[in-house]
């Protein structure tokens, strides 16, 4: 505001509807990158598919998007492909609306009737992160979840996620390449990113997306993403929460220069002009 820099590389949500009203400054918004409950299933209870679903039902993602990211974070309540995607299973997108009773009946037909305790470890160095585990720790306690939160800093955050040391922990990602053969980098059982270290390994869907690697052509490829997608989303590995769009801000001086989307968004706080 006071033109003393001539970029932000990353606009506080709280503050892009502000910016946007100085004629001075542009704001850029991309999308691509969203935030997600990752579950390590070698831990109990986080080990039976029913209980990571019965969270999918629990979370109120709309109101995450309020609090933390101030309208800026579309729900997902699907798989986290786009929908301008070939390969994006829209008969997906309602499956985790919010549902308490249904939340509540997984959990008792897991045995856990009366819920139970839990941890996640959540970065608190960014104010979405912790406001977002904040709802959730909310959401859960109406279905008998007493959620810990554990406050990380980033380095310790990751020490932990490379070493499978957690029982939930709270993740923003994107989708590393616009293709969805990127899932065997995030559930491929000897991926170091996520499976390797918790113990994860499901070869039903590891075939099927051997399967869509295997051809060429987009219309043989969808069946099998299509496929991977209600895998993903039936054993629910991680629950999605919302996309999390990224604005930076430029000076009109600026010329020349556009954000991208995906994971280069995901890293521009990393860049610099």
């Amino acid at each position: 505001r006071s033109q003393s820099v001539d970029m932000i590389d990353v606009v506080p949500w709280k503050d892009i509807n502000a910016l946007r009203r100085n004629p001075a400054v542009r704001i850029d918004m991309a999308g691509g990158v969203f935030m997600s409950v990752w579950f390590n299933p070698s831990k109990k209870p986080f080990d039976d598919p029913r209980v990571r679903r019965a969270i999918a039902f629990a979370v109120d993602r709309e109101a995450v998007s309020k609090a933390a990211f101030f309208g800026y974070g579309k729900p997902i309540y699907g798989a986290p492909s786009t929908s301008d995607s070939p390969y994006h299973n829209s008969a997906l997108d309602q499956t985790f609306v919010r549902d308490l009773p249904r939340a509540r009946a997984l959990l008792a037909e897991a045995g856990y009737p009366q819920g139970f305790e839990a941890s996640m470890v959540v970065f608190q160095g960014m104010g979405i992160y912790t406001t977002t585990a904040q709802v959730i720790q909310a959401n859960l306690k109406e279905v008998g979840i007493d959620l810990k939160l554990e406050l990380a800093e980033w380095a310790t955050l990751l020490d932990r996620k490379n070493r499978g040391d957690y029982q939930s922990v709270l993740y923003g990602t994107s989708l590393k390449i616009p293709d969805p053969d990127t899932y065997l980098y995030y559930y491929g059982a000897e991926s170091t990113f996520w499976a390797k270290p918790v113990g994860f390994r499901d070869p039903e869907l590891e075939t099927i997306l051997a399967q869509g690697r295997a051809r060429v052509a987009t219309e043989e490829r969808r069946p099998f993403y299509l496929q991977a997608e209600q895998r993903i989303v039936e054993t629910s590995p991680w629950v999605f929460i919302n996309w999390r769009e990224q604005a930076q801000g430029y000076s009109s001086r600026v010329q020349g220069y556009a954000q991208r989307n995906g994971s280069i968004s995901e890293s521009s706080p990393g860049l610099s002009l």
